[in-house]
């Protein structure tokens, strides 16, 4: 205690071993900060266990004698080094940033961090189960979590809000204390005017699009939450004039699942409620490039083109040379198939079940009704595509 013995000197940065970073296990007992910086100590290496945080800007940010916080004399393990925000009641988030803090009224520990998934809130530098208020910069939302993972009840909070910074999450779904994990994503837009790309999609936690709004470009989203919105509470849609969104009721692309179109009648959607994926019940999504209208799509020689109803209309999927285990994470809805085009050079193979159980029936060229050949209408499960000689 009292800055004796000996001493080790670090800069910003994680430490996920104090021996390794070249201090003595289970030694520490004094410490000072810098202004600028502030100290988490972990009880247990990896960031893991109990832990305190110290500030520079504390009243003393000499700390000569650790016994008495959670992470005591003789018990630190790991540490981080972090920039802080700012003075303990003035920390201020950048436009793509939010600022979390210990105690209401944005007073005690601070923690600023942008966009990104922090799963842990202790590996992210902030106390567990300690948050009591934030504030959001205007470019961002925030999602906060009981449980770690991104798991239990959630909160969101927007940086367009008419009031962004928050000085009492006590009264909100997450609580006083409570959260465990994050999520800093960027906003789509105002609350009502999210407007999506031409290769963008724009979820709405309630109908009408209104509520929190999170615009997403092409890609495969496992879990709604990692992607940046929340569980279960999606209302509203709308969808760019080239992709097509598939909403799934489970995460990592299971349940039921309903497609949106961006060339449909209205690509935006105002109220999901009854479509198979109803009102606050998704929990991933797909958003992938459409293979072209309606009824124009076109395969390459090396390609296939799916249809949801006959005569190659309603929706449609284009797939390239491979094996489909799960039409549905291929990108088309189960159990919906009417009509096929096929490339020149290759053949598309339709199975009843998944995994290629149950068929197959082989196309080698076009088919606008498959209700009369083995596969049926509306069963197709799964499918490959494989290249094939034709007479």
């Amino acid at each position: 205690i009292n800055f004796g013995g000996a001493c080790l000197i670090k800069g910003i940065g994680d430490y996920a071993n104090i021996v390794t970073a070249g201090f003595s296990n289970d030694t520490l007992s004094s410490l000072k900060v810098g202004s600028a910086v502030q100290l988490v100590l972990f009880a247990d290496v990896n960031f893991l266990g109990l832990n305190s945080t110290y500030r520079g800007d504390a009243p003393a940010g000499d700390f000569a004698d650790v016994r008495g916080h959670a992470v005591g004399n003789d018990t630190a393990s790991s540490f981080k080094v972090q920039v802080r925000g700012g003075s303990t009641t003035g920390c201020e988030p950048g436009v793509n940033e939010v600022a979390l803090f210990e105690h209401i009224n944005f007073a005690g520990a601070c923690l600023i961090r942008g966009s990104g998934n922090y799963a842990n809130i202790v590996t992210a530098g902030f106390p567990n189960d300690a948050l009591s208020s934030v504030k959001v910069g205007r470019g961002v939302q925030l999602v906060l979590f009981v449980d770690i993972n991104f798991l239990g009840a959630n909160s969101t909070y927007r940086g367009d809000a008419s009031d962004r910074d928050f000085p009492d999450v006590s009264n909100h779904a997450i609580g006083n204390d409570r959260a465990s994990s994050f999520n800093v994503a960027a906003r789509g837009g105002s609350t009502t005017g999210c407007e999506p790309g031409v290769n963008e999609v724009a979820l709405f936690e309630h109908i009408n699009f209104g509520g929190s709004c999170l615009l997403k470009g092409i890609g495969d989203y496992a879990n709604i939450v990692a992607a940046g919105f929340p569980n279960d509470t999606l209302s509203s849609a709308k969808v760019g004039s080239s992709v097509q969104l598939i909403l799934f009721v489970d995460v990592s692309f299971l349940g039921a699942d309903s497609t949106y179109r961006g060339d449909a009648p209205a690509a935006d959607f105002v109220n999901v409620t009854s479509n198979a994926v109803g009102n606050d019940t998704a929990s991933s999504f797909k958003v992938q490039a459409r293979g072209g209208s309606t009824t124009g799509c076109e395969p390459g020689v090396n390609e296939v083109a799916l249809f949801v109803d006959i005569n190659f209309g309603g929706a449609c999927l284009i797939a390239g040379l491979g094996d489909y285990a799960n039409i549905v994470t291929a990108g088309f809805p189960n159990d919906a198939l009417s009509s096929v085009k096929v490339g020149l050079n290759v053949e598309a193979l339709l199975f009843v079940d998944v995994n290629f159980v149950g068929g197959p029936t082989q196309y080698l060229f076009d088919e606008s009704n498959v209700s009369s050949d083995a596969i049926g209408n509306d069963r197709a499960s799964s499918f490959k595509v494989q290249v094939i000689a034709k007479p």
